[in-house]
């Protein structure tokens, strides 16, 4: 089966966000500092922290 690039771009993108959602719920659940799902005018961001404290933020671009 072949996708028109709109098409394959789409299903990418929600499979792309459906995989960082996943990670934002594991980092809840496994008690690591994480921000809210916050909405932008390119798409979607969370942040997360280590250990050290160090911030890393996590983006959906639309």
């Amino acid at each position: 089966m072949t996708f028109g690039k709109s098409t394959q771009e789409e299903w990418l993108n929600n499979f792309l966000w459906r995989l960082k959602q996943w990670i934002y719920k594991d980092c809840k659940d496994n008690n690591i500092t994480v921000g809210e799902i916050v909405n932008i005018p390119d798409g979607r961001v969370f942040n997360f922290a280590d250990n050290e404290e160090n911030y890393f933020a996590v983006t959906e671009i639309k």
